[in-house]
């Protein structure tokens, strides 16, 4: 049995206890860290992690109330921890964090006002690590996707089709270094998002996903 390595991240013990409330029993599903701050973070991503699940407003510091600048420290946990899936939790539907989530890389992204998805943590859980997308249609919906949304697109090809946006003019083999993938693997998981959007091409991919509020406004870079 492959076990599924999670860190869980909240300000707020009673929440981090109601995790792993979830989880108990599953005997497929370890907890190898709880961090209630950014500072307390950090050192649990250098264990051998499967699935981060990110507080969107952890505080910096136990003693540093302010919220940890998660948008710009995130890319670089993607980066560095390229086998760590992250699902960030937001504490509200604002469409404009839940979009700043998606800009930076996060392709999963959940309210905590979605009961749903946390009466079945540990199915969603296996789901993430299946490199599925458990992005609910009520988040998207809240970033102003149209109802008839029903694309099913792995965390990984909309990763990659967010590089394809945000960068234009880069070849595929620098998109490849920025998804810390082989060339090959990333040019497939272009081919696949292609598919599923029902495109032949990165333009109207692109236009296709943005229609369909997939991700937020990315700027050009």
């Amino acid at each position: 049995m492959n076990k599924i390595n999670v860190v869980l991240t909240d300000a707020h013990l009673p929440v981090l206890d109601g995790y792993a409330y979830r989880l108990r029993g599953h005997l497929d599903i370890q907890i190898v860290g709880n961090a209630m701050s950014g500072s307390e973070l950090f050192p649990l991503l250098e264990r051998d992690v499967s699935i981060l699940l990110l507080d969107l407003n952890l505080p910096k510091t136990d003693t540093d109330p302010s919220v940890l600048p998660i948008f710009a420290v995130v890319q670089r946990l993607i980066r560095k921890h390229t086998d760590v899936a992250i699902v960030g939790i937001a504490g509200c539907d604002n469409p404009n964090v839940l979009r700043a989530a998606f800009q930076c890389g996060v392709t999963n992204v959940v309210c905590k006002s979605e009961r749903a998805f946390f009466e079945n943590l540990a199915g969603n859980l296996r789901k993430v690590a299946d490199q599925k997308s458990i992005t609910s249609r009520w988040v998207l919906t809240a970033m102003g996707m149209p109802e008839e949304h029903g694309v099913d697109m792995s965390a990984s090809e909309l990763a990659a089709l967010q590089l394809r946006y945000a960068y234009p003019n880069a070849t595929i083999s620098e998109l490849a270094q920025m998804h810390t993938r082989a060339e090959s693997t990333f040019r497939n998981l272009l081919s696949r998002s292609y598919c599923k959007l029902g495109v032949d091409n990165a333009l109207a991919a692109v236009l296709r996903a943005q229609e369909l509020g997939l991700f937020g406004q990315i700027p050009n870079q």
